[in-house]
């Protein structure tokens, strides 16, 4: 973020380091004192006291506002929430379904990672090892598939892509290759199924944090839950329509921009062990957005300014007038 509003003030330390000298100087009088025993005080670096002037606040608002109603911190599959008396209550949904449809549909997207480490052509040794410990797995999953208690159309839908996945790995093994041709006729029958699970898989997660919100609503009434903030923990490459993210945009009525549900992203996973640091972090991303909005709604005139690069309009403009790139001509 590009801050706009550098601030000033006197530091406490610097303050005081200040009076040391002045009262130094009238207590021994300016000739009784070498000039160089009287050391100018440091002159503040503006960039050094506007962080210190913004991280103090962003502390007090997070306590003071932030954490002044409930929060919700959503993870994936589970979300904790966190009540202005600072009760955290975790929540998980229950995954049977949605792990049953993920893992199944995965084969032949692992299938092609493999491929993709040497492109088409001949499979070289390790391709096949690897083709071999996924049809293992395939077949593990074939076994169990019965047991997890889908629907017949479900179960169905997850026998086809792990049979016809099985198949395939025995085709392209015994020939030794693989061309491009012959990938595409063996994944783009299953696109039907793929987009079937990923609908079933999208409703295993709405319907599941839409009636835990209402159950916390519920236990909870006296929270002000017209205040309630979340913050979607989630990664770059699903960012854009991430489920979680639309879910609490529809329940707050949302705008288009971040206003009270904010989207933290991460480079590395915030499940298990890393939960605490990330949930954290994530609270202080909220924190700042929150905090940013009242502040550029002042000196920006608009509450948004803050949610994107001061100077993105502008560079816009600028690269506009430019015309098309003749770089890579």
């Amino acid at each position: 973020m590009f801050l706009l509003f550098p601030t000033f003030f006197l530091s406490r330390s610097g303050l005081c380091r200040l009076n040391t000298v002045l009262l130094l100087v009238l207590l021994s009088g300016c000739a009784a004192l070498p000039a160089s025993d009287i050391a100018a005080p440091a002159a503040p670096s503006l960039r050094k006291e506007f962080r210190r002037a913004y991280d103090a606040a962003i502390e007090q608002h997070r306590a003071a506002v932030i954490l002044a109603s409930p929060v919700v911190i959503q993870d994936f599959l589970g979300m904790t929430l966190i009540t202005s008396d600072g009760q955290r209550l975790r929540y998980e949904i229950d995954k049977t379904v949605y792990f049953a449809l993920a893992n199944n549909s995965h084969p032949p997207y692992g299938i092609y990672s493999i491929i993709a480490m040497q492109g088409y052509g001949e499979l070289s040794a390790a391709q096949l090892a690897q083709l071999a410990d996924y049809r293992a797995a395939i077949l593990a999953s074939l076994e169990g598939l019965s047991d997890i208690g889908l629907s017949a159309v479900v179960e169905q839908r997850l026998l086809t892509i792990l049979e016809r996945s099985r198949d395939f790995i025995d085709t392209i093994s015994a020939a030794g290759t693989v061309s491009e041709a012959e990938f595409l006729a063996f994944v783009t029958p299953l696109r039907p199924l793929f987009s079937a699970n990923f609908q079933l898989a999208a409703l295993e997660q709405l319907r599941q944090f839409r009636a835990q919100m209402q159950r916390y609503k519920a236990d909870f009434p006296d929270q002000d839950w017209q205040k309630l903030r979340v913050v979607v923990m989630g990664f770059h490459q699903p960012r854009q329509l991430w489920t979680p993210k639309q879910f609490f945009q529809w329940l707050l009525r949302e705008p288009d921009y971040e206003h009270r549900v904010v989207y933290a992203e991460f480079q590395h996973p915030f499940f298990g062990t890393r939960r605490a640091e990330a949930e954290d972090k994530a609270l202080e991303l909220l924190t700042k957005v929150d905090f940013d909005q009242s502040a550029a709604a002042v000196f920006l005139g608009d509450r948004t300014g803050l949610g994107s690069d001061v100077l993105g309009g502008y560079a816009k403009d600028i690269i506009e007038s430019w015309g098309p790139s003749t770089f890579l001509d």
